[in-house]
């Protein structure tokens, strides 16, 4: 068996366990993975993204397995990294159904590395993706990204609030509200490095609008649901922004 051949059958391993993972821990779609949360933990709907996310890594471990010519060194190059992912995420599953938070950060912020450097691979050889490597790869990578853009700040808040650090009266407020800017802030830094990549900016927003969504659940969030909303107003007009100047060029 050949290199090539070698690392597309471990890509094609991986995003069936990582698909098959959420089976085997106390996460499911629907739910957060602790019952601590704190308050801008996103809505429990929000949650569903896994279920599209691990679905397009097992129809793009499958496809990735056909031989294809104008992106076979394309896959080629992703192979091991987004099996790294593919890796970590049952990691983290298993970390989270175990309430290891602060490792469970610590997992998320090196997929949200590997998942930036993958995205960074995916755009410069934009030009080569037929379309169903447009769904399969780079919608499923932009969709991962997005949502680990703003979800490993809100691992952090769940971190802080499991072991009851920083999480109550106005500090409790001023640190979640701080993670919020952080995941603002990534959040655009994404977007203006990807050309607004709608796949990356559409999850985002998701997210937002999540933990939105979750703050108006719990009582006294006025100010924290304040930050959201204006996040949500920068971001998109950013993106707005970032569109207007492609077009122009």
């Amino acid at each position: 068996m050949n290199r090539d051949l070698t690392f597309r059958m471990l890509v094609f391993i991986l995003s069936i366990t990582q698909f098959i993972s959420p089976i085997f821990s106390s996460f499911n779609d629907n739910q957060s993975t602790n019952k601590f949360d704190p308050p801008i933990t996103p809505a429990g709907y929000t949650f569903a993204v896994w279920g599209i996310i691990t679905l397009l890594g097992l129809c793009y471990g499958i496809y990735q397995l056909i031989p294809n010519r104008s992106v076979a060194d394309l896959h080629q190059k992703v192979a091991i990294r987004i099996s790294i992912v593919y890796f970590l995420f049952s990691v983290w599953l298993f970390a989270a159904s175990r309430d290891w938070l602060w490792f469970t950060v610590a997992v998320f912020v090196i997929m949200f590395g590997l998942l930036f450097k993958l995205f960074q691979i995916i755009q410069n050889n934009r030009q080569k993706l037929t379309l169903t490597d447009k769904i399969l790869l780079e919608g499923q990578i932009g969709i991962y990204l997005g949502w680990s853009t703003v979800a490993i700040f809100a691992n952090t808040a769940s971190a802080l609030a499991y072991y009851d650090l920083f999480t109550v009266g106005n500090t409790g407020i001023f640190i979640q509200a701080t993670l919020l800017i952080l995941a603002l802030l990534n959040g655009i830094y994404g977007i203006s490095k990807t050309n607004g990549n709608l796949f990356l900016a559409a999850t985002i927003l998701w997210a937002f609008i999540g933990i939105f969504v979750g703050l108006k659940q719990n009582s006294n969030t006025e100010m924290l649901q304040l930050v959201v909303v204006s996040a949500i107003v920068v971001f998109i007009t950013y993106l707005a922004f970032i569109k207007l100047k492609l077009t122009r060029s």
